[in-house]
């Protein structure tokens, strides 16, 4: 409310250093005011570009036909499950708007008149922005909601006993409501929950999730602690952000739902990946395609030939997988097609690159990076130089007649690799998430040292590895590593 007393009273705009949005329009011409009839839906309205993480950053053209389409989608999608928008909505913007999810989220509010507020731009005082602003809608990625769901944990832990006690109590039915997409305990959002969401959102009645995947376990438990539709987008910069969207109130945790009106998705083969539409579960790569999907890459005919196909398809690089009627059939990403994975906090890694310089640490004959959608950090299976490593045990342990095997064994071994590693990260200015921060080791070995070689099917003839058989053979070792 512009003339509210509050509003009105705040020593900012008693000073003149802030003003309200009327008094602003009163100092501008009406001309001014007036719309642009000379521009049509089919001029480009921005030129968006990707991160970079994978190459040189593209610059995504986008028509105003691109956000137009994005946006009325997405707002006809929630009108039909009953969660419009409306101009009593607001929102916390945070994001950087040079993420299209930022803009898409913004404009998702100004469409509709609502209202939105920005934050001071460090992540730190977030709860402080959420608590000042009190938005209806939270949209935000997988990180920012992992916090959340840490701070709560961490809140619990210092609590009494029995406050421990009820709160599990109270959370194991309210998690079975959640699970079976059932209404929600008034009971127990009342006594227990009610009180955690006022300290956060305590207006909040719809969050979406996009740019990675958020795990199922804590989009169940936010679900659970704000007792409103926590949904999961998936979309790129190509496709102004989120165009497939699981179904508030419906969606199981985990999935990304089903394509926003007037968008169309299939799934292509990838038989060297074996991700097929005979499996079990369809499987192929995601591709996209509707009035939201761009048009190409800006002076890139190169990089638009390998991405836009006949008929305006987008391929997205993402594998995707149709889940059965227990989930209404929605989409779930499983894999990237070219060897990048993105992890939790959106940002995209190519294993080639980190191994090829990894592999140059002195202890280290092959290195096979790790990481998923889920985590924010690395980790690696490492098969070790032998001689170096026997080296190593002689001169740094008094060791000389150590096996391989009972060398890996020793904690100052695996420190000493990760600190060859990291000289190696910092030397060729890899990110700080590029970093592997922890890793297993590999000594069964051939003739020639190497633990990944054609006779394992673990490399090509072409000594490039073949990472879906590398996954099947140590994801579940790794994955002891993350729960640690």
């Amino acid at each position: 409310d512009y003339n509210s007393p509050r509003l009105l009273k705040h020593p900012k705009v008693e000073s003149k250093q802030v003003i309200p949005f009327p008094a602003f329009l009163e100092t501008v011409e009406k001309k001014d005011l007036e719309a642009n009839s000379e521009v049509s839906l089919e001029d480009l309205f921005v030129i968006m570009y990707t991160s970079g993480t994978t190459g040189v950053p593209k610059g995504v053209m986008l028509k105003h036909k691109a956000f137009v389409s994005c946006i009325g989608s997405a707002l006809l999608f929630f009108d039909h499950y009953g969660i419009p928008f409306t101009k009593s909505d607001s929102m916390l913007s945070y994001l950087p708007l040079a993420h299209i999810f930022a803009q898409q989220g913004d404009a998702l509010l100004y469409s509709v008149g609502a209202s939105v507020a920005f934050s001071q731009g460090d992540v730190k005082v977030l709860l402080d922005d959420l608590n000042a602003a009190e938005p209806t809608i939270f949209i935000g990625v997988p990180r920012v909601f992992a916090r959340f769901e840490q701070r709560i944990e961490e809140t619990l832990s210092s609590s009494s006993f029995l406050k421990k006690l009820i709160f599990n109590f109270a959370y194991k039915r309210q998690l079975e409501n959640v699970k079976n997409v059932a209404p929600m305990s008034g009971f127990w959002d009342n006594l227990v929950f009610s009180k955690v969401k006022a300290k956060i959102m305590p207006k909040v009645r719809l969050m979406v999730t996009g740019s990675a995947p958020l795990s199922a376990k804590t989009n169940d438990f936010l679900k659970v602690m704000f007792n409103c539709p926590l949904v999961q987008g998936f979309g790129m910069t190509e496709t102004v952000g989120g165009l497939v969207c699981s179904a508030p109130n419906q969606s199981v945790s985990g999935s990304c739902g089903g394509p926003l009106p007037g968008v169309l998705v299939k799934l292509v083969d990838v038989p060297e990946m074996n991700y097929l539409s005979t499996n079990e579960q369809p499987q192929g790569e995601v591709f996209l395609k509707g009035d939201c999907v761009t048009h190409g890459y800006y002076k890139n005919e190169k990089a638009t030939a390998e991405s836009i196909f006949e008929g305006g398809w987008l391929a997205t690089g993402d594998i995707g997988q149709w889940n059965d009627k227990s989930d209404h059939g929605s989409l779930a990403i499983i894999d990237r097609k070219k060897n990048l994975f993105k992890l939790a906090q959106g940002e995209y890694v190519s294993p080639e690159t980190l191994e090829q310089e990894y592999a140059k640490a002195g202890l280290v004959s092959q290195i096979w990076v790790y990481g998923n959608s889920l985590q924010a950090t690395l980790l690696a299976v490492v098969v070790p130089d032998i001689p170096a490593s026997l080296a190593w045990a002689k001169s740094h342990h008094g060791k000389p007649g150590a096996t391989i095997e009972e060398i890996v064994k020793m904690e100052e071994f695996k420190k000493a690799v990760l600190e060859q590693l990291s000289k190696l990260q910092v030397s060729n200015k890899f990110k700080k998430y590029e970093a592997i921060v922890d890793c297993v080791f590999e000594t069964n070995v051939n003739e020639l040292g190497q633990g990944f070689h054609v006779e394992n099917d673990l490399l090509t003839p072409s000594f490039k590895y073949k990472r879906p058989q590398l996954k099947a053979k140590y994801q579940a070792e790794l994955e002891k590593l993350y729960a640690k």
